[in-house]
């Protein structure tokens, strides 16, 4: 599901909604958002009008659950995402889900528990961004995203890989991304 917050007014608590990702989107109140467990609330009504806005409150469409009103609900992020990333695929055959295998068989000694093999694939401490490319921009609900090749390199060994990602066209320094398409390598 996506969470999306209500525009906050003074005086008031805040309040989000969230929307299923697959069949006709419906949207639903949110229990818990954005810190706690968030968990699915009863299904908003239909007489409910979504203006649906950018990071900055300006409104760029609307939606709700009355596929009379709307019959096709908006994109999710993810699908926009998978439309943006099936306009460049074919130049990036050998993209993959997981590296995990191949990053492990290039630790020079052999692990001794399952958090030592997961901090070796995933640790910031062992790898590096070495170079990072923007190959595409495209829109979601109004916001400038970005399909960007990350290019990594372990730290204690000579792995070195892409990994192909979405998300803000400008992200503040520690911001990470959103998406994650998958994986490239090539053994030398």
């Amino acid at each position: 599901m996506e969470m999306w917050q209500v525009e906050p007014q003074e005086g008031r608590p805040d309040r989000w909604v969230c929307r299923e990702l697959s069949g006709l989107h419906e949207w639903s109140w949110l229990h818990g958002a954005p810190y706690d467990a968030c968990e699915r609330g009863w299904q908003c009504s239909n007489d409910i009008i979504f203006i649906i806005c950018d990071k900055d409150w300006n409104p760029v469409m609307k939606d709700g659950n009355d596929r009379t009103l709307f019959p096709e609900s908006f994109p999710t992020f993810e699908e926009n995402c998978i439309s943006a990333w099936n306009s460049i695929k074919e130049n990036h055959p050998h993209v993959i889900t997981d590296i995990n295998e191949w990053l492990c068989q290039k630790s020079p000694k052999p692990f001794s528990n399952d958090v030592e093999k997961h901090n070796w694939a995933h640790s910031p401490e062992y790898q590096g961004t070495i170079n990072e490319e923007t190959l595409l921009e495209f829109d979601s609900c109004g916001q400038k995203k970005v399909v960007v090749r990350v290019t990594r390199q372990h730290k204690l060994c000579d792995a070195r890989w892409h990994v192909y990602f979405a998300g803000n066209l400008q992200r503040k320094q520690d911001e990470g991304f959103e998406y994650c398409f998958g994986y490239e390598y090539h053994d030398s």
